[in-house]
């Protein structure tokens, strides 16, 4: 890898010189033959030294010797090759040669195989260089042929690999290339040899089909002439095919191509593609996902590809427009159809090279820039693999995911770059420009009736204002003798747990002197409720803790008939000293659930100054929880009112956020219904657990960035601008010390950033590098010491470590845990289904003492509603809308915080996806405006989706907070999708 790395390096630094100082002067026929042959030379070079990929090589070396020393209708039947036999032509006098000197060095015979390849490589280059000239002037021309046949990614394929891709490719070129100028037959004729050397080519068929389908929607009598041409590009293989199948070579073809088709049945084979970024690599393309298998995925794809590409090519108009049109369709082919290989991009980086040629359009050219790094890349690091005996890149790479990544976001410029170029697209989904930036009174009254009512429902049933609170404080075990008023039936033992783990021990006796075990029991979940089942008659019952340190609070029997609480009884024991506490049920209400019971836990050490249990997360989100139990105290209600708070507060920050994106009330408005009508929002802040805070912050910092963003010098001025960026900082600073979710914002804020000085500059110049000195202080600087200062309480608990040493082992802790969080959950999901609720996480469901029919569940998830049109709205801004200042802006802050978790390999969760929710809102919102300045339906469409999203909150709501509700209800009413489990 390092030398491929220095590789390319070279040759960057080769391509900005001779870009910058090939003059029109320099240039003549000489330098061009020069530059050509050099290029050559470079290829048989760094053929001789490579090896190539030994599985191909081997294979193009059997064959060559075989098809040499065999009559051709015989080869088929005496070896294997799933090569049509037009390449064979190519490899035969290799084989005669080696026939004929039998002790040619290996390596010199490495060099005949890969020639054919390397020539075709200089040869499609002096296509690119005569293509230019049309177009160029002679400098151009040749700056352009040298930046492709220099190209790392092509020489890798030909002169390393030893692939036979830029064979077919010429020849696909120029098949493109005479259909461009009419030239039919010869187009067929062209095309009939790029397929008699590879099977690849007839991907590219659809292509060829919308050029004959505009031509016959001209002029119906080049019909005649499409047939023709049909007939022509069957017969060239088929006549290329008569040495080896003699006449039966159409069905010889057809049964060769079908079997290569099946060979490598994949959703994705090493390529940096969409199945890829799934985890789907390697996996077999008729496993299902999401309903259906791969394979049917890939074919859906491919129609929509096919679609989308035909209606491009038919409403575009343009030189270049065919060739472009072929390197998008390929490219979308690769990046979304199963089965693809690593390889089968390559032609894309050619075609898009000789697209640029054609309307010296420079984003041309930066498209097949970036899919021939993606190309090198990935074929470069799968060729390196297979250097030391590995030959399949792993599903979960990191390289694979991210390259994956890189490539689907070029395919989608391309779309779009297609749309600017030939369709006149420049502009996409405008808003009627508006100037309400500032917060009138009518928007402090939105704001204040939507807090005040959402609050009135968030703080409904969060939880108990009272739990036990005194407890054994000594250092031993403890125990307790119970005396009932008569001898009871204990049905349970319930007890209310603090820190501290290990057993608890029942002994019973009916006179007080014999007593019989009943069991012992191990110590479950802290703070929260838990019920031993018994069956035992007793006068007198012993309670005792087996380990040290186990802190019960409270602890409480049952009658087995009745299942009340026994309340006749005495014990000098503070294990019963508030019995008013003991509850008739365990629920959600009276203790903790999910992962409360390590934050809650936490905030708990944090305020007794212990060092705490769970240190997975930085400190800041735990002291927020701390701060309300320091507030109402150690119950239900103080530990969930800081998060429950701060998802009050989220509501007026997405209005500010709203108003200051769309300069609109009404769109404001809008965004703020839609994130109170959230499920999502809802269940995730009114549970004690640091992603509200998280979310706050992610929030709080795009605020104080879209101000810097979207601000005049003028409006903005120097030190204002400073200050601005200060409180964005700050932001980030806070959201880093509770969860590092916020530190994905980082990337997201650097481009907003970028873009931001890089305009402002043209109004101010000089302040660029003084504002980035700035941004260091308050990027890096700042929150750096915010995240150490967080740790305050980590460090007095622990007085045995310096702070630096105690920061460093939880920063490697919490990487190591991250990175390592295998195990499987029966409610994790792929991050790719987030947008789409496919897969709830089912928080809560209660069993103690729940009538029968009736169930009480809390599940975090999406409103479908807003959620599913959300998805829609983002990917029509992704594809089409990022031209769009605030489109950019949204859409830059939602795949900030999602396209990590792509990259991710632990076990992920629905949750997850929380800190996107907000960017999903602002572009659904977006979305929702431009349908309502259409006309006055559009105004009712919007108000009947508000209401909507408004009533399924409202059928939801039990699940959501914990409501006894109807099973059936929630089995036939509430159940949409067959993969969510909302109750027992």
């Amino acid at each position: 890898m390092f030398t491929q790395f220095v590789f390319l390096l070279i040759y960057i630094l080769f391509a900005a010189c001779i870009c910058r100082f090939l003059k029109e002067k320099y240039c003549s026929r000489a330098f061009a033959l020069g530059m050509f042959l050099a290029a050559l030379l470079l290829r048989i070079v760094i053929s001789f030294s490579a090896q190539g990929y030994q599985t191909d090589m081997n294979c193009f070396r059997y064959w060559s010797m075989h098809v040499a020393s065999t009559a051709p209708w015989r080869f088929y039947d005496s070896i294997w090759c799933d090569y049509p036999p037009g390449y064979l032509y190519f490899l035969a006098p290799v084989g005669f040669l080696k026939n004929i000197f039998p002790a040619m060095p290996d390596r010199i015979f490495n060099v005949l195989i890969k020639l054919p390849a390397c020539i075709c490589d200089i040869l499609g280059g002096f296509v690119i260089y005569k293509l230019a000239k049309k177009h160029l002037s002679e400098s151009a021309s040749l700056k352009t042929a040298a930046l492709y046949i220099f190209c790392p990614a092509v020489i890798l394929n030909s002169a390393v690999w030893g692939q036979a891709d830029s064979v077919f490719a010429l020849f696909l070129l120029l098949s493109l290339l005479a259909l461009s100028e009419e030239k039919y037959y010869k187009s067929a004729a062209l095309l009939g040899l790029s397929m008699a050397v590879k099977f690849q080519t007839v991907m590219f068929a659809p292509v060829f089909l919308f050029v004959f389908l505009e031509c016959v929607k001209k002029d119906r009598s080049r019909f005649k002439t499409f047939l023709i041409c049909i007939g022509i590009f069957l017969a060239v293989p088929c006549v290329s095919a008569l040495p080896f199948a003699g006449f039966n070579a159409p069905a010889f073809l057809t049964e060769l191509g079908l079997s290569a088709v099946g060979e490598y049945p994949y959703a994705s084979l090493n390529a940096f593609g969409f199945f890829s970024i799934l985890g789907a690599n390697l996996s077999s393309a008729d496993e299902p996902f999401l309903f259906l298998t791969y394979a049917q995925w890939g074919i859906i794809f491919t129609v929509i590809i096919i679609l989308l590409t035909g209606r491009l090519y038919l409403k575009g108009e343009g030189k270049g427009k065919i060739i472009y049109t072929a390197a998008v369709f390929i490219t979308l082919i690769y990046v979304f159809s199963s089965g693809m290989h690593e390889r089968y991009l390559f032609p894309a980086v050619l075609l898009f090279t000789a697209a640029y040629c054609c309307s010296y359009d420079r984003k041309t050219l930066y498209i097949a820039g970036a899919l021939a790094l993606s190309q090198y890349i990935n074929v470069g690091y799968l060729y390196n693999m297979a250097q030391g005996g590995v030959f399949h890149i792993p599903p979960d790479d990191i390289l694979l995911k991210a390259g994956s990544l890189f490539t689907l976001g070029t395919a989608v410029f391309a779309v779009y770059n297609f749309r600017r170029l030939y369709m006149g697209c420049e502009k996409t989904f405008e808003l009627k420009e508006e100037n309400e930036k500032h917060i009138t009174r009518k928007d402090v009254l939105f704001i204040a009736v939507i807090a005040a009512l959402y609050s009135v429902v968030a703080f409904i049933n969060l939880g108990d204002k009272a739990a036990p609170e005194t407890a054994y404080s000594g250092d031993g075990t403890h125990e307790a003798l119970i005396t009932f008023d008569k001898e009871e039936y204990i049905g349970s033992v319930i007890y209310y747990k603090g820190l501290g783990d290990g057993s608890v021990e029942i002994l019973s006796s009916t006179d007080g002197v014999d007593f019989q075990n009943e069991g012992e029991y191990e110590t479950d979940d802290c703070f929260r409720w838990q019920r031993i089942p018994c069956a035992f008659k007793a006068k007198y019952v012993w309670l005792r803790t087996l380990n040290k340190g186990i802190d019960i609070y409270e602890a409480g029997f049952t009658d087995i008939e009745t299942g009340e609480i026994i309340t006749s009884f005495e014990s000098d024991s503070p294990w019963f000293d508030e019995q008013n506490l003991v509850p008739d049920a365990i629920s959600f209400k009276n203790g903790t659930y999910f992962d409360e019971i390590y934050h809650v836990r936490t905030a708990y050490e944090n305020l007794k100054g212990i060092y705490p249990y769970e240190i997975s997360h930085p400190p800041l989100g735990k002291l927020l929880i701390a701060a309300g139990i320091k507030m109402f105290g150690m119950n239900p209600l103080g530990w969930r009112f800081m998060g429950t708070l701060f998802g009050i507060f989220m509501l007026p920050l997405m209005y500010v956020l709203a108003k200051r994106i769309f300069k609109n009330s009404n769109a404001a408005l809008i965004a703020t219904l839609l994130l109170a009508f959230d499920f999502m929002h809802f269940t995730q802040t009114r549970i004690a657990t640091i992603d509200s805070f998280g979310v706050f912050f992610i929030m709080l910092m795009y605020y104080f960035m879209y101000i810097y963003y979207d601000s005049s010098v003028r409006e903005l001025p120097y030190k204002k601008a400073l200050g601005t960026l200060a409180l964005c900082g700050l932001s980030f600073a806070l959201g880093a010390a509770t969860k590092w979710i916020c530190v994905y914002s980082g990337p997201g804020l650097a481009v907003l950033f970028a873009a931001a000085v890089y305009r402002r500059e043209k109004e101010d110049r000089g302040t660029w590098f003084k504002t980035c000195l700035w941004c260091i202080l308050f990027f890096t600087v700042v929150p750096a010491l915010v995240y150490f200062v967080s740790y305050m309480p980590y460090y007095s608990a622990d007085g045995t470590r310096s702070k630096l040493a105690i920061l460093w082992e939880n920063q490697k802790y919490m990487l190591s845990y991250h990175g390592s969080l295998t195990a499987t959950h029966p409610f994790q999901s792929k991050w790719f289904t987030w947008p789409f609720d496919i897969k709830p996480i089912w928080y809560y469901g209660a069993e103690d003492r729940v009538l029968d029919g009736v169930v009480s569940s809390i599940v975090g998830f999406g409103n479908p509603v807003i959620w599913w049109f959300g998805a829609a709205a983002v990917l029509a801004a992704v594809v089409l809308g990022m031209r769009n200042k605030k489109l950019f802006f949204i859409c830059t802050a939602f795949l900030s915080q999602y396209l990590p978790w792509a990259l991710i390999t632990r076990a992920a969760f629905i949750y997850h996806y929380f800190a996107s929710v907000p960017f999903v809102i602002l572009t659904a919102t977006f979305a929702l405006r431009y349908i309502y300045e259409k006309n006055r339906w559009g105004r009712i469409a919007v108000f009947e989706f508000l209401v909507i999203c408004g009533m399924v909150f409202y059928m939801f709501y039990p699940v959501l907070s914990g409501m006894p509700v109807s099973r059936l209800y929630v089995k036939t009413i509430l159940t949409w999708l067959e993969t969510w489990k909302l109750s027992y």
